[in-house]
């Protein structure tokens, strides 16, 4: 990755986040080939880091299949919350969960981490809790619920955690829920 390349291409006024055929941005590309000045030189222009390609991929989904260890580590610092707590809670991370939570980076623990959009046009929200019963990843939800996440969420377009765990057959899930005063008759 040549950073003096890549500057000279952006001041003769390309557009640097311009996709190629199979979805991939410069960004993309920086990210598969383990170029951390590069990303980092993109991150510092504004550029969208999760951005997906034509299969869905991020700079981040690359990084990690590649092994590129310290350009996954800049990519995850550089992520919103929302998307670094959707990050760790897919690794199973209660360590880096918890630590995002002390830091105090992360203290609303029923926030929106990520999104289902249905046929109608309304977006059904999943909070981190949802999405680690969603998951089968019992010491997360925990975890979760140990620093505050709500087991009942009565907000419009939230998919319940109680939901999600049985939707994945995940009986030690719905346990923990239950014990933690989930009414696990609610509805969507």
């Amino acid at each position: 990755g040549s950073i003096e390349g890549l500057k000279l291409i952006k001041e003769s006024g390309c557009n640097i986040s311009a996709k190629g055929s199979d979805g991939k941005t410069p960004l993309h590309s920086a990210a598969q080939g383990g170029h951390l000045p590069v990303l980092q030189l993109l991150h510092s222009w504004d550029e969208d880091m999760q951005v997906t390609d034509a299969n869905g991929r991020t700079p981040f989904d690359w990084t990690k299949s590649k092994g590129h260890t310290e350009c996954t580590v800049f990519l995850k610092q550089s992520m919103p919350i929302d998307h670094r707590i959707k990050a760790l809670i897919k690794e199973d991370d209660e360590q880096g969960l918890r630590l995002l939570h002390s830091e105090k980076k992360w203290v609303k623990m029923d926030m929106v981490v990520d999104g289902l959009k249905a046929p109608d046009g309304n977006t059904w929200h999943f909070s981190a809790l949802a999405l680690a019963a969603n998951g089968n990843q019992l010491g997360v939800m925990d975890l979760l619920i140990q620093l505050g996440a709500k087991v009942d969420e009565e907000r419009e377009w939230h998919i319940l955690p109680s939901i999600q765990a049985a939707g994945a057959g995940f009986i030690e899930g719905l346990k923990l829920l239950k014990e933690n005063g989930c009414n696990l008759s609610a509805k969507d």
